[in-house]
This record gives structure tokens, C-alpha cells and sequence, in this order.
């Protein structure tokens, strides 16, 4: 006669495959997640560091390695409202999944719960370059530090070019900081190229008015170039 499994039994099994699931999120950023209870989402909410048109972004600390992440929220629900949006978010994990430079921000890995879609990445910065600037006043060290940003970013942008990534929406805000450390973020709008033979793409697109090139807002024929 077979026994049936006792309570405590199931009860090992469960939380066995409820840790593996967490321990992986921080070890193996090309697999998705999903919990099904918010008790078994192994991040804790610190604060919130900002809130954009399809969801928020917080600051969050992991209940596994104790190390803190930036965790950035989309309800599932407006995927349902709005396909672009879903497509967008796929779009961005998928390119995030790829890159790895020390002067873009790093994924860490990504899930779903019953509410939300989300993706876990490094580092918290401590502002963006549009709060770095607006200072009022600067020390030396700052202004050293804003010397060598520009060196930095390039190399950044050319790793994307070279791996056929156009981001689309380079600005202020979507660059971040971390001490003396900057960060190219927010590869929402972003383009990946590489199954085309080039970056040029024409029509409509979504775009910052402020720091969009030329022919980006006149909706011209535009390639990586225009980043």
C-alpha cells in the first residue's frame, strides 16, 4: 500500500522549489520567473526612485543575497490595454539579456506575479545625470568627474553599435550615476538590428523632442547615428 506524502513532506518539496526559483533570478538573467504568491518573491521594497508612463521603478534588496537592486514594475494588466507596451517590454529584455559593459546598467534577472511583470538590475544609482547637473553648486571633484562621462558614454554607445543596438532615447534622464560610475539605462524604445543589414529604419517612432536628432523628429531615414 502506497502512502500518501505527509504534510511536512510537501511542505520540504514546496519551499525547495520556492528558494531554487529565487536563488536563480540572481544567477541566470536569460530565465524568466513567475510566483505565484507575492510571499515567495525573495526582494523586499526599499523605496521607489521613479515613476515613468508604463510603470515604476524601485529600489529593492534581495531576501536571498541581501544585496540591493533596482526593480522596474509594469502591471500586467496594461498589456492587456495596450500591445505596444507588451511588445516594448519584450523588446527591452531581450536586449538587456545581451549586453554586458561596465557603463550600462546590468540585468539581473526578471519575473512575474499575479499583478506585475518585472526586471531586476544593477545597480541603484544615486541619480541621473539630469539631477547631477542641476546642482547648484559643483566641487572640483565633480567637475573632474563630468571630464571623463563623455569618454565613457562613447564607449558604451559603440559597444551597442557594435552589437547592432540602436537605444533611441538618449538623455539626461536616462543616464544614470552611481559614486563616479555612469550608466547608460532604459532600453524601452530601444532597436535591435542584428537579423537586418542595417540600422536605417523611416516612419514614426517615439522620441524626447529635447535631445532627439534632426531627422529623428522629422521623421526622416535614420540610423545609429542618430543616437
Amino acid at each position: 500500500m502506497v502512502k500518501e506524502p505527509s504534510t511536512r513532506n510537501q511542505f520540504l518539496s514546496a519551499q525547495n522549489y520556492v528558494l531554487t526559483k529565487a536563488l536563480e533570478i540572481e544567477q541566470d538573467p536569460s530565465t524568466h520567473h513567475h510566483f505565484l504568491e507575492k510571499a515567495d518573491i525573495p526582494f523586499v521594497r526599499i523605496g521607489e526612485l521613479g515613476r515613468g508612463a508604463y510603470g515604476s521603478v524601485e529600489h529593492v534588496r534581495s531576501t536571498i543575497s541581501h544585496r540591493d537592486y533596482a526593480r522596474k514594475l509594469i502591471q500586467r494588466r496594461t498589456f492587456g490595454k495596450d500591445k505596444e507596451v507588451l511588445k516594448l517590454f519584450e523588446s527591452e529584455l531581450a536586449i538587456l539579456k545581451r549586453l554586458r559593459h561596465q557603463h550600462i546598467i546590468t540585468l539581473i534577472g526578471s519575473y512575474t506575479d499575479s499583478k506585475f511583470v518585472s526586471l531586476i538590475i544593477s545597480p541603484v544609482a544615486e541619480c541621473n545625470l539630469k539631477e547631477f547637473l542641476s546642482r547648484e553648486q559643483f566641487s572640483h571633484g565633480d567637475r573632474s568627474i563630468i571630464r571623463t562621462y563623455f569618454g565613457c558614454l562613447s564607449a558604451a554607445l559603440c559597444y551597442l553599435h557594435d552589437n547592432s543596438i540602436r537605444h533611441q532615447d538618449i538623455k539626461p534622464e536616462n543616464i544614470l550615476i552611481k559614486e563616479s560610475h555612469v550608466l547608460l539605462a532604459d532600453f524601452g524604445q530601444s532597436l535591435d538590428w542584428s537579423d537586418s543589414q542595417h540600422s536605417t529604419t523611416s516612419g514614426f517612432t517615439l522620441k524626447t523632442p529635447k535631445y532627439c536628432a534632426p531627422e529623428v523628429a522629422n521623421y526622416c531615414p535614420r540610423n545609429s547615428s542618430s543616437d
